[in-house]
């Protein structure tokens, strides 16, 4: 165990010798502890684990992994941030576990600095021109107490490759607290196409503070899914760099909380490049004194004319004492574009639950169907089909009267797109 001031002399020791972890740990050691004053979190509290003597790459295997059944998958097992290879499947080919550098920098960010600085290893997955590689299960699992664990995923996709990969996060605090910070970098080369799910879970004790990164050359297409279930906190930030003519980006997150839980989606997308689209659409379901943020930035490049984008927070409060916050943002440096961003935040439409229930349908189901209704938009474009089940499922889990739905009915088994 370490207090804070050795913890960054045990980041610099164990990045001896790496340069860009080195960087990363000097970055982080600089700028210190996120708080308040930092406006990237300025809704987190982060007071509760400051303090913490962490554990740099502790814990075992959790209890109670998130069960996924996902057929026609290859599952990469993490524990702690470290490769278990009896419990994974081979690593096809392709498909590396080592520490490589990292070609997208956040270097604005103290969470993704220090993820950069205590990765040892590095899930490295390149696929080939013209590829289609097998869809990757990548599991993160962490038990223990107080202890920090960073993992990373580089995606290298050659130009006509595709690729889905489905991240599930699963987090056990054992009566302590867990912090885990991943980081997933993209990179997408002419016309690729990559398809990225990240779930999380955990209990009351876990923090996951994580990002993604996406870097589209022309023609490309990426689109990112985050569905956090559980944790005490669960903040995300995306961000997506459109550097080739007619590239694309989906960004969709999902997320449905109570109790005291916090979600948090800090995103930026900057289009660099002419008649490249983007859509981002975040939605919030929020009981008890559960809170979100969004805080979303589209910036537009000059030159970078024929640029459409479209941004969305909304938001769904289920007691009077849930709180969310939207900061959709536009900065726009080209004259030939369209791009536009809104927010709502609200109770269920009265107008829908008297349909319902005029119709002789119960109360509690109603407000689950009602639910239900709100988070399909984001739920129904995961991918692999299997995956849009099995989300629906741990929805219906989480409402009240949920068991009375079909998952397989309102999610049903489309054909995948690749």
């Amino acid at each position: 165990m370490t207090t804070m001031t050795t913890f960054i002399d045990t980041l610099n020791d164990t990045a001896a010798g790496d340069s860009m972890r080195t960087a990363a740990a000097a970055r982080f050691a600089q700028r210190g502890w996120p708080n308040r004053r930092d406006e990237a979190f300025r809704y987190l509290d982060l007071r509760p684990i400051k303090d913490i003597e962490w554990a740099l790459h502790g814990g075992t295997a959790v209890q109670s992994p998130m069960n996924l059944d996902l057929p026609g998958t290859r599952r990469l097992v993490f524990t702690a941030g470290v490769f278990d290879e009896a419990a994974s499947d081979a690593l096809p080919e392709g498909v590396t576990v080592e520490h490589v550098p990292t070609t997208i920098t956040a270097e604005d960010d103290q969470f993704s600095s220090l993820c950069m600085a205590a990765a040892e290893t590095t899930l490295h997955v390149k696929v080939g021109e013209g590829v289609t590689l097998d869809t990757l299960h990548v599991i993160h699992e962490t038990r223990g107490g107080d202890v920090l664990v960073a993992p990373r995923c580089v995606i290298e996709v050659a130009s006509g490759g595709t690729l889905i990969v489905v991240e599930s996060v699963t987090l056990e605090s054992d009566g302590g607290t867990v912090l885990c910070t991943p980081i997933t970098e993209i990179i997408a080369a002419p016309n690729a196409r990559v398809e990225l799910a990240r779930l999380v879970d955990g209990d009351e004790g876990t923090w996951c503070c994580g990002t993604i990164a996406v870097k589209a050359d022309n023609g490309a297409v990426v689109h990112t899914s985050t569905v956090p279930y559980g944790g005490a906190v669960c903040r995300t930030r995306l961000e997506s760099h459109l550097c080739g003519e007619t590239a694309h980006v989906d960004l969709r997150g999902l997320a449905v909380a109570g109790d005291s839980r916090h979600v948090e989606t800090v995103l930026k997308v900057r289009h660099a490049a002419e008649n490249c689209t983007s859509n981002m659409i975040f939605k919030h379901v929020l009981d008890d004194n559960a809170t979100a943020s969004f805080t979303g930035r589209i910036n537009v490049d000059e030159g970078a004319q024929g640029t459409d984008a479209v941004q969305t927070s909304r938001n769904m409060l289920l007691s009077p004492t849930a709180r969310a916050y939207s900061r959709p943002q536009l900065e726009i440096y080209a004259d030939d574009v369209k791009c536009t961003h809104g927010s709502t935040t609200g109770r269920p439409d009265p107008a829908a639950d008297f349909y319902l229930r005029a119709r002789g349908i119960d109360k509690v189901t109603t407000a689950s169907l009602l639910v239900w209704a709100f988070a399909s938009e984001v739920l129904d474009e995961l991918e692999p089909a299997a995956l849009r089940v099995e989300a629906a499922r741990r929805l219906m889990d989480m409402l009240p009267g949920g068991d009375a739905l079909d998952p397989t009915v309102v999610a049903p088994q489309q054909p995948d797109t690749a």
